[in-house]
């Protein structure tokens, strides 16, 4: 890591965000929920440099890590979700109102502040509820990134909302977005991750074999080698400002064999009921099987996600649960 001023203080910016501790959703449970990821996927032509902070599934701001970027807070679309005529709605807009006028050092300060946090961690919390006020996907895409972060034995993840370039589109209307990228250290392979959290999510025109189709598109094309070497960017950054850790992913990063690394596609089904997954896999995913692994947990504290037993086709559909 380059020992400068710079990186000196957003090494301090970091740890005081992923450090956040705020009680649960007005609850006297206190918990940490923010998660600091490397800078989305770089346009051809365009190098993306900014560190982008998640809670809940929702993005709070950006961190710069180039000397002449000013960082960032949150969309104002996500003031939406707060309740209207309320005074924490008309604090959190006036914190939004005018960042183009703002220094990096006053949008950082604004970042970091417990004002603004807690504002905005509201906010996120309310877009990413379902009905029930169980977390829906994303807010589980960014729970289980920050659970597993430092994971050294067996995977790691790098990223969520994995945005390929719309350069690479072709004539697809939507941008196509892995929920989840891992490096998967024993078959030497990155895995793009499409996560599910009940069985209705996997039909419809987003459902999993769509996404599935879409990834493997640009997966398999002449972009392949791009891909992976963003993967490795990513890695870069999570360990040289200190998000992950351990001599094990230096290694990784090191390697001469970077180029023998592969490319894969995976689903991870988080909750809901196993038996509707397997008749979804069964009925949309037989006639690829060979190019798509699977793994079922009913939630993200079990051994099964820890070890990520990622398992075949054939293995999925003759998996049972343990009682």
């Amino acid at each position: 890591m380059k020992e400068n001023y710079v990186d000196k203080e957003i090494l301090e910016e970091i740890k005081k965000l992923m450090g956040y501790a705020s009680k649960a959703g007005g609850t006297e449970e206190i918990e940490k929920p923010i998660l600091v990821l490397a800078p989305k996927m770089k346009k051809p032509g365009k190098e993306s440099t900014s560190l982008r902070v998640y809670a809940y599934g929702g993005i709070l701001g950006k961190i710069p890590t180039a000397k002449n970027k000013k960082g960032a807070l949150m969309s104002k679309k996500y003031l939406k979700y707060l309740p209207e005529n309320t005074e924490e709605k008309a604090k959190l807009e006036e914190l939004l109102r005018n960042p183009k006028a703002q220094t990096r050092e006053q949008r950082i300060d604004t970042l970091l502040s417990k004002e603004y946090l807690e504002l905005a961690l509201e906010a996120c919390r309310r877009r990413f509820a379902g009905k029930n006020g169980k977390p829906k996907e994303r807010w589980i895409e960014t729970d289980l990134i920050k659970k597993y972060l430092n994971n050294k034995d067996r995977w790691i993840p790098i990223d969520m909302e994995f945005a390929f370039p719309k350069q690479w589109m072709g004539d697809k209307e939507k941008c196509v977005r892995p929920d989840i990228v891992i490096y998967d250290k024993n078959a030497g392979a990155f895995r793009m991750i499409e996560l599910k959290g009940n069985s209705k999510s996997c039909h419809g025109k987003s459902g999993l074999f769509e996404h599935y189709q879409d990834a493997m598109d640009i997966m398999i094309s002449s972009h392949r080698n791009e891909i992976i070497n963003e993967c490795f960017r990513k890695m870069e950054y999570l360990y040289e400002y200190g998000i992950i850790s351990g001599e094990a992913w230096k290694e990784v990063l090191d390697s001469t064999d970077r180029e023998n690394v592969d490319l894969k596609f995976g689903c991870f089904f988080i909750g809901g009921k196993l038996d509707t997954y397997q008749k979804y896999v069964d009925s949309k995913l037989s006639c690829v099987k060979e190019n798509c692994s699977f793994l079922y947990s009913p939630d993200i504290d079990t051994d099964i996600l820890k070890n990520c037993q990622m398992l075949s086709y054939d293995e999925f559909m003759a998996y049972k649960e343990e009682a």
